[in-house]
């Protein structure tokens, strides 16, 4: 659960000083008229980007399994529009994204592979089976020749020892 102020925090665009979007647009290579998904997207920050990255041509999935975060999303589109109206919102659960099979050209994860680790918050009852499931329902979802992109905070032992991932225990 997150409070409604903080949802708003997480939209806006004063992260975009520390989370780069143009340059992560562009390392994303999204194009016009691609399909793509924001896999866990909490407020919808890289949702609203990804919107304006594939155009009115495109479609971005919205996929949450926080039911407050889907509805602060739905609360956004209707007072900060989304660049195009291509967005479908989606609730999803721990083991399946429920995204069509074959559909997406991307998926996005950003700051979510934390919250799908067996170990990490807020699903830390979360078993390696479910969060195998979980990614083998994004692999699914991607059409062939789709990629899947994780995006991490940097690992930082020193103060969050338990919530560091580095690439090499993504790549495992």
């Amino acid at each position: 659960h997150y409070p409604l102020d903080k949802l708003w925090r997480m939209a806006g665009s004063a992260r975009d000083v520390n989370r780069k979007p143009a340059q992560v647009m562009a390392l994303l290579k999204v194009q016009p008229g691609d399909v793509v998904a924001d896999v866990g997207a909490g407020s919808g920050y890289h949702t609203w980007h990804l919107s304006e990255a594939v155009g009115a041509e495109g479609e971005v999935w919205a996929t949450e399994i926080l039911l407050d975060s889907l509805e602060f999303m739905k609360m956004r589109i209707g007072e900060e529009p989304p660049p195009h109206p291509n967005i479908h919102l989606l609730l999803h659960d721990r083991r399946d994204v429920l995204i069509p099979t074959d559909s997406i050209s991307l998926a996005l994860l950003v700051n979510v592979h934390f919250f799908a680790y067996p170990e990490g918050p807020p699903m830390k009852d979360q078993s390696l089976p479910e969060v195998v499931a979980f990614y083998r329902s994004i692999h699914r979802a991607l059409e062939p020749g789709g990629r899947m992109v994780i995006l991490e905070h940097q690992a930082d032992f020193e103060r969050k020892p338990e919530g560091s991932i580095t690439s090499e225990g993504i790549a495992e």
